[in-house]
Formats: C-alpha cells, sequence, structure tokens
C-alpha cells in the first residue's frame, strides 16, 4: 500500500515542476527526451537496452511535457486575446 502513495507522491512533485517551467524550458525537455527515445530505439535494435520498459516511459514523461506545452500555449493565446 505504501508504494502506491508513493508513487502519487512522486508524479505530484513532477507535475509541480512541469508546471514550474516556462515554455521555452519545456520545449528544450521536450527535445533532449525526444533524442534520448530515439537513442533508446536504435539500442533497443541493436540489442544493447537491458530495459525496453524505459522506452513507454520517456514517451509518457514526453506526453506529460507535451500537455503541459499546449496547456501553457493556449492560456498564452487567451491572455493575449487571440482566439484558438
Amino acid at each position: 500500500m505504501q508504494s502506491k502513495t508513493m508513487n502519487k507522491t512522486k508524479t505530484q512533485k513532477e507535475k509541480i515542476s512541469l508546471t514550474d517551467l516556462n515554455l521555452t524550458e519545456l520545449n528544450l525537455q521536450a527535445k533532449q527526451i525526444n533524442s534520448d527515445i530515439t537513442k533508446m530505439r536504435l539500442e533497443k535494435n541493436v540489442g544493447r537496452l537491458k530495459n525496453s520498459r524505459s522506452i513507454f516511459n520517456m514517451r509518457k514523461q514526453l506526453a506529460r511535457i507535451m500537455t503541459e506545452i499546449n496547456v501553457k500555449s493556449k492560456l498564452n493565446s487567451v491572455k493575449s486575446g487571440v482566439s484558438v
């Protein structure tokens, strides 16, 4: 039971840290994770990647970042008066 609460706490902290970043920092992180995923896929095809689940986890992290980017960009467009 403790592991479930521990995982929730970790993801909540992760979400908090993503909301604190601005759009440029989020875009940099997205590019970095994208290149990491590409490297992992290459390693998987060569046979050097030991944990193929890490690709899945990186894709989830990328999705979180992209979601935050979309939210912030929509908020910025609403603040500036541009319709989305």
